[in-house]
């Protein structure tokens, strides 16, 4: 039998019983289910997780440097320049 495949984002049915409202959408792959039973259905029938993928990794604080602060420099602000040092020094002014 085929997985459920997220039907259209105008339809509010679950996508596994198709009967319902949805109320839920699975962090791992986005199909929308009403209750337990049809969360735990689509489970059994796909081999989905329910998490969503991890696009980075844990790096611990001894191994972070500018280098690594600066390669994921897209992610925050296109004309991201400052240093780990200037990133980590900054204060915000002081209120009279």
């Amino acid at each position: 039998m085929e997985p459920p495949q997220p039907s259209s984002p105008s339809s509010k049915h679950c996508d596994e019983c198709k009967t319902n409202e949805f109320k839920y959408k699975c962090p791992g792959c986005s199909v929308r289910s009403c209750s337990l039973p049809c969360v735990k259905a689509h489970k059994q029938r796909t081999g989905c997780t329910g998490k969503r993928q991890q696009l980075t990794e844990f790096v611990p604080l001894s191994k972070f440097d500018d280098n690594l602060l600066l390669s994921g420099k897209f992610l925050i602000e296109p004309n991201f320049n400052l240093t780990l040092f200037e990133l980590t020094s900054f204060r915000l002014p002081q209120l009279p």
